[in-house]
């Protein structure tokens, strides 16, 4: 059981005890009133409530298993009404020992199987809280190379050249840093003088001219890259 569904299996506990806390004070009400027609036994009569109450974490199974066990799960809550009102509804045609050992059964069954659904098969938190999926981003990153010219000459300078990448990311701004910080761990400072040191001197990106482009949803990120041609 996650941090995000422990707080509802904790109110539907939390409910469970407090329709057997009502159903205890009225079967102390009625021992005092009436002690040779009522036992504490009868608090466990308290079954068919439990099991109403527990529609709302059926709502919540539904919704969180695979289509095929959709009619499994509603035929079991089915009958688990079913055998639960017949228990109320039969009274006296049902020796009380066995009617307590049964509506005893339903308590505890229904106490199990909200924790074991909340534990196995309802999803944690709701469609909201979800993390937002990461997108794969082709990103070009214009950048002017400084050594370049300073190996060709005074001639050719502030040559533009286009580094693109391809990431994954959860915006267009996070995109931006992942091919940038890629760009700079696999090309290095300069591409012409491998000894340069990597400051704003030697490369220059020239971000407001950078292009970012939305391509396909994505689950885990990769990266490729390469380097296409010059542009004057």
């Amino acid at each position: 059981m996650n941090d995000a569904n422990l707080p509802q299996a904790v109110y539907y506990g939390m409910l469970y005890a407090l329709i057997i806390v009502i159903k205890f004070v009225k079967v102390f009400l009625l021992i005092k009133r009436s002690p040779n027609d009522h036992s504490w036994a009868h608090v466990t009569f308290v079954a068919l409530e439990v099991v109403n109450t527990s529609a709302g974490v059926v709502i919540l199974l539904v919704a969180s298993v695979t289509k095929g066990w959709v009619g499994v799960v509603l035929i079991g809550y089915a009958m688990l009404l079913f055998v639960s009102s017949t228990l109320d509804t039969l009274g006296p045609e049902i020796s009380e020992k066995m009617r307590v050992a049964l509506n005893l059964l339903v308590v505890v069954f229904v106490f199990g199987s909200t924790l074991i659904a909340f534990h196995l098969f309802i999803r944690g938190g709701s469609i909201e809280d979800a993390p937002p999926a990461e997108a794969s981003y082709s990103v070009a990153i214009p950048f002017v190379d400084n050594t370049l010219s300073r190996h060709l000459g005074a001639k050719r300078p502030g040559v533009v050249i286009v580094y693109s990448v391809k990431v994954n990311a959860l915006s267009r701004e996070d995109a931006l840093e992942k091919a940038i910080a890629v760009f700079e761990s696999e090309r290095g400072p300069s591409l012409f003088d491998v000894q340069a040191a990597k400051n704003d001197f030697n490369i220059n990106i020239l971000r407001s001219r950078t292009v970012v482009e939305r391509l396909v949803a994505a689950t885990t990120p990769t990266f490729s890259n390469n380097l296409i041609d010059t542009i004057n």
